[in-house]
């Protein structure tokens, strides 16, 4: 086999469509594939959370070790009749669909990997492979892959890097939805008799060391909701925030501050919060 047999297995599996929670006709393509080179794969639970249409992949290596290599099968946007043009040093979309790279050519490099060890009979320890799912939209999939407590180390094929880069950390997020609930009141006849939810909120904000924290940490406020019309008081306030960090105390602290000032600020003017995260 040469680079060509890649090349091949990348176009084959880039016609696939197959979006996040609808990964079902790539796993399929996958399973056939590894059975047909005698490999057993298992798919797991994780749907159960997901909302998937299917499982997890996993595929052992003898008894599969402590190492495990893993891609993701779901893209972000469509692939449907993708046309894939094959220029002197890279693979472009034609420009009516995205060309899926992210992440067929993971999943491209693991098939090939896998094929080339069993068709050229090649000495390998022991290790597994995992295709799973949702990654682009909750990454719930890899939460609850269901890969022995062995594993101990792995590798994740999901890079904009050139071949040759490694990345060996990775930044962390915590995210959370706010809603404020005050209490609804005209604005020019009795504005004393309403809780404006927005203030609430505006507030909040101001307080918010948003943007870069440090050099490990961000905060942000994505989106913000609220009001019904220019002459009522606001009465429901709906916000999504982040925090991203690659030092987890760092996170949870700026989390927990951003909440907390929320709490606050909701408290003194008597509104009602609730905060979800995700």
């Amino acid at each position: 086999m040469s680079n060509q047999r890649l090349l091949d297995l990348f176009l084959e599996v880039a016609k696939i469509n197959a979006l996040s929670g609808n990964e079902k006709p790539i796993a399929e393509f996958i399973k056939t594939f590894l059975s047909n080179l005698g490999y057993s794969v298992s798919e797991d639970n994780a749907k159960e959370f997901t909302n998937s249409n299917t499982g997890n992949l996993i595929c052992k290596i003898g008894t599969g070790g402590k190492f495990v290599m893993l891609s993701h099968m779901d893209t972000a946007r469509p692939t449907e009749n993708v046309r894939p043009i094959i220029l002197e040093d890279k693979i472009i979309s034609s420009g009516d669909t995205v060309l899926g790279v992210d992440n067929r050519a993971g999943v491209s490099v693991l098939l090939y990997t896998l094929e080339k060890i069993a068709k050229e009979n090649i000495p390998v320890k022991d290790f597994t492979v995992a295709f799973t799912t949702c990654e682009e939209t909750t990454l719930f999939g890899s939460k609850n892959l269901g890969i022995n407590g062995e594993i101990k180390n792995g590798f994740i094929f999901d890079s904009g890097y050139r071949p040759g880069s490694f990345i060996y950390s990775a930044c962390g997020a915590m995210g959370l939805k706010i809603k404020i609930f005050g209490k609804a009141s005209h604005s020019g006849i009795a504005p004393e008799k309403g809780i404006n939810s927005m203030q609430v909120a505006a507030r909040a904000i101001s307080q918010l060391p948003l943007g870069r924290i440090d050099e490990e940490t961000t905060m942000n406020i994505g989106t913000l909701n609220s009001g019904s019309a220019v002459n009522v008081i606001p009465e429901l306030t709906e916000l999504e925030g982040e925090v991203r960090s690659f030092n987890l105390k760092k996170a949870e602290d700026n989390f927990n501050l951003l909440a907390n000032i929320f709490k606050c600020e909701a408290e003194k003017i008597g509104a009602k919060i609730e905060i979800d995260y995700f």
